[in-house]
């Protein structure tokens, strides 16, 4: 959006009032200044296109911040499958080196966190942070219960730090899907923003005009 000048537009606003003032001195006392009427519009189309900058900006500011939750949410997607990828590849080490210490169980609970994947797809399309939050933190859960069924032995490894790392990424990520409410309104911000793009340069173009019209009238009160 144009910003405006303020330091330009008072400058401005004190020539011109000056030479109304200037004009108005032949007049009587009791008469309004010489293109008052004009010098006012003009002030006033400059106040409106500021207010209509100002409000853009605080759409824009909104929209921004409904697009950042979003993001938040479709992060939760890939934090997902890095999990269950790193999760894949201790079960991979554990099984070489320990048989049959992780058992059913710990299978069922990667399968789930693979499934969770696909699952939060729809629900982060749908922009909905408490479903993508509530499966993520299942996710965890079903991590969390397989690292604590890693031996002592095998919590040196690479795997296994690497598998614990992605599963506390995607604890924080599920607390910042929680609170990515805002994701859900990007629609409606986004037509905000486009009234409010529109309204600001109908608001400009609405200056020149006045601006000219006070020209006129100055020049013609001190011809």
């Amino acid at each position: 959006m144009m910003k405006r000048s303020l330091t330009r537009g008072a400058a401005l606003a004190a020539a011109l009032l000056a030479l109304g003032g200037a004009a108005a001195g032949t007049a009587q006392a009791a008469e309004a200044p010489a293109c008052a009427k004009e010098q006012l519009a003009y002030l006033e189309a400059e106040d409106k296109a500021t207010t209509a900058d100002n409000n853009a900006d605080a759409a824009r500011t909104k929209l921004d911040a409904a697009n950042n939750d979003q993001k938040k949410l479709e992060q939760i997607e890939d934090t997902l499958d890095k999990t269950g990828d790193s999760l894949q590849r201790l079960f991979e080490v554990v099984d070489r080196t320990e048989k049959d210490v992780l058992t059913q169980a710990e299978f069922d609970d990667l399968r789930a966190i693979h499934k969770a994947a696909f699952e939060v797809s729809p629900k982060i399309e749908a922009s909905d942070a408490a479903g993508v939050a509530d499966i993520a933190d299942k996710a965890v859960a079903a991590a969390e219960r397989i690292l604590n069924k890693v031996p002592e032995d095998s919590r040196g490894s690479f795997e296994y730090h690497d598998a614990k790392g992605w599963t506390e990424r995607l604890k924080s990520n599920a607390v910042d899907a929680r609170q990515a409410t805002g994701a859900k309104d990007r629609t409606a911000l986004a037509q905000d923003l486009t009234t409010a793009g529109n309204d600001a340069r109908t608001a400009h173009e609405a200056v020149p005009p006045a601006r000219t019209d006070l020209k006129t009238c100055l020049q013609n009160a001190t011809a």
